[in-house]
């Protein structure tokens, strides 16, 4: 692995770490917060992002599907992004 990988993978597991510490009740608050970073990030960021939408899933499944309209349409604007890695995980979120 080169400095890159190791640096992503450590931001990745910080930021999943940081997600659970979050009550279910906090998914609107953090998905409008993810969505506004997923606007603007570059492709790997958008693939933490999408990876970390997932996060909540197990633990808040009634207030990720609360927030699924405003955020589906966030996340199918991603599914366009042309890297082959982005493109997966917007498939795997909204089923498509």
């Amino acid at each position: 692995m080169d400095k890159g990988d190791v640096v992503r993978m450590a931001a990745t597991s910080a930021a999943k770490a940081i997600i659970k510490l979050f009550p279910p009740e906090s998914t609107r608050l953090i998905y409008r917060n993810l969505e506004e970073i997923l606007e603007k990030a570059k492709w790997k960021g958008k693939v933490g992002i999408l990876d970390t939408f997932k996060t909540f899933v197990p633990t808040a499944k009634t207030q990720v599907a609360d927030q699924l309209g405003e955020t589906l349409p966030k996340v199918e604007a991603a599914m366009h992004d042309t890297k082959s890695e982005v493109r997966p995980l917007t498939r795997s979120i909204t089923g498509f």
